[in-house]
C-alpha cells in the first residue's frame, strides 16, 4: 500500500533532497521538432532542476511561440544553447 504525500510534505522532501544533492545535469535534445513536445520537455526539466538544455540542429528551440505557450513560463528558468551539429 502506498500513501500520498501532501503538497507541504512533498515540498519539504524536495527541499531536503536539493540540500543533499550537488548535481549538475544537462539534457541534449536531438531532432525533436514538435514545439509542444519541446515545451513539455522544458517544463519537466524545470521541475527536475536541470541545469542546461542543448538543442541540436533541426530541433525546435524555446524561441518558437508554441513552445513557450506549452512551457507555461518555465523556459525562463532553464539555460539553453543551440548547437550546429551533434556529430
Amino acid at each position: 500500500m502506498h500513501e500520498s504525500l501532501s503538497s507541504t510534505e512533498l515540498k519539504r522532501l524536495h527541499r531536503e533532497w536539493r540540500k543533499q544533492t550537488n548535481r549538475k545535469i544537462a539534457v541534449i535534445i536531438v531532432g525533436v521538432q514538435g514545439p509542444y513536445n519541446i515545451g513539455s520537455i522544458i517544463r519537466t526539466a524545470a521541475a527536475e532542476r536541470i541545469d542546461h538544455i542543448w538543442f541540436t540542429e533541426g530541433a525546435t528551440t524555446p524561441l518558437n511561440p508554441k513552445t513557450g505557450k506549452t512551457a507555461l513560463g518555465t523556459d525562463r528558468y532553464i539555460q539553453w544553447t543551440e548547437i550546429a551539429n551533434a556529430n
